[in-house]
């Protein structure tokens, strides 16, 4: 895992408050992500900088 797919995950369970419900959500396609699951979007650092973007929305209310 590179860095950058790291810090994402580690956003990802901090938003969600659990490893758990941050790999189920990362793992589901997402109706804002094309119908494509976080981890497939976050192979790239682009990728992930969405990720972390849409991360930051669902964590400010903003998503779901």
């Amino acid at each position: 895992m590179k860095s950058y797919q790291f810090a994402t995950l580690r956003l990802a369970i901090i938003v969600f408050g659990d490893s758990r419900k941050a790999r189920s959500w990362m793992s589901r396609p997402q109706k804002m992500l094309g119908e494509k699951s976080a981890c497939e979007i976050m192979q790239t650092a682009a990728g992930c900088e969405l990720i972390q973007e849409l991360l930051a929305q669902i964590d400010h209310g903003f998503s779901s």
